[in-house]
């Protein structure tokens, strides 16, 4: 299965964190404001696919979901004007690979998602940028068993990767500028996660 869906949004005084008078990025003080207006526009795809018919190959199944959008905020408050909106990312990816073993009742998920930079917090011009929070990968992969059709254990283990997530700031090309580009406000790191389930059906 194979679908593209096209979208266009007005959005009438969308209500977004803008920084607040007199704070810095490092007291991470904000508030919240209208904007004028917003117009968004994208594209989104996905995909479903089974791999196989026949061969072994008919236990995997492919899925995977991308969105692409572009939008652009009319904000005379802030004097910030035509900008991104607000915690939205220009792209969106989702995909993965699951496999399930009718035989042995067992299944494996792997799951992949990245995101663009999105604005965090709206900032004041000449005085304080927009604050980024930067892309990074995840990667989430899921070890489950069936036993005796009433039983399943699940093992997953969740950002494999940890990359840490980075909030900055540029003082040009916002839109492209890297890492080594910015001013770095925050640096965070969740670490993995392992978590162990056993779930029982009536």
């Amino acid at each position: 299965m194979f679908s593209v869906t096209l979208f266009w949004k007005y959005i009438y005084r969308p209500l977004e964190q803008v920084l607040a008078q007199g704070a810095t990025v490092y007291l991470n003080t904000y508030t919240l404001k209208n904007a004028d207006y917003a117009n968004n526009l994208g594209i989104e795809l996905e995909v479903r696919q089974q791999l196989g018919i026949d061969s072994y190959l008919k236990n995997f199944h492919l899925y995977g979901n991308a969105m692409f959008q572009n939008s652009n905020v009319k904000d005379d408050r802030t004097g910030n004007t035509q900008r991104p909106l607000q915690g939205q990312s220009p792209y969106l990816v989702n995909t993965g690979i699951l496999f399930k073993e009718p035989k042995t009742n067992i299944n494996f998920d792997v799951f992949y998602n990245r995101y663009g930079r999105q604005i965090v917090i709206i900032g004041v011009p000449v005085e304080f940028n927009n604050l980024y929070i930067l892309p990074r990968h995840r990667i989430d992969v899921q070890i489950g068993k069936t036993f005796k059709e009433k039983f399943m254990m699940k093992v997953a283990f969740q950002d494999i990767l940890a990359q840490p997530f980075y909030k900055v700031q540029f003082q040009q090309n916002e839109k492209t500028g890297q890492l080594k580009d910015a001013r770095l406000a925050m640096k965070t790191s969740v670490g993995r996660l392992i978590t162990v389930s056993l779930q029982y059906r009536f």
